[in-house]
């Protein structure tokens, strides 16, 4: 009797237990070069507050929507563009604004413009004063602030 009690048990453990996980289903999707990704060295991942994932490389900052990837490449000129196509790390500010990390400095996303505006120091956008510092995002109650270790 005690042998049947634990086959018994044993039985409908075993079909419990693809009934608990059933009803999910995961997709796996690999994006690489055939879909737009510039570089397989990925510094940082993130996904922002309206789904969109964006993905810093050592050569774009990409944004994913699901079906392609856009990916922000700095421009000699073009105030608007991204500091350095070198992106380490994603931050996303309380009231959604994007903010981005280079050696040269810091980017912030305009979504109603889709540009940048950016910060470096010395107000050089060439300068790379922070190369070989990583950049620390830290939190308070008040603003977002950022600092150099």
């Amino acid at each position: 009797m005690r042998i049947a009690k634990h086959v018994l048990f044993m039985l409908l453990l075993l079909t419990a237990l693809p009934c608990s996980t059933y009803g999910q289903q995961y997709s796996v999707r690999i994006l690489d070069g055939k879909h737009g990704l510039p570089s397989f060295e990925i510094n940082s991942t993130f996904v922002d507050k309206h789904g969109y994932t964006w993905i810093a490389t050592q050569d774009g900052l990409c944004r994913w929507n699901g079906r392609r990837i856009e990916t922000f490449l700095p421009s000699l000129g073009d105030s608007t563009s991204i500091l350095n196509q070198r992106c380490y790390t994603i931050h996303e500010c309380s009231d959604g604004t994007l903010q981005f990390s280079s050696i040269n400095g810091i980017s912030t996303f305009d979504k109603g413009r889709q540009a940048f505006q950016n910060w470096s120091p010395n107000g050089d956008r060439n300068s790379t004063a922070l190369r070989g510092s990583p950049l620390k995002w830290i939190n308070d109650s008040l603003a977002s602030f950022w600092a150099v270790s």
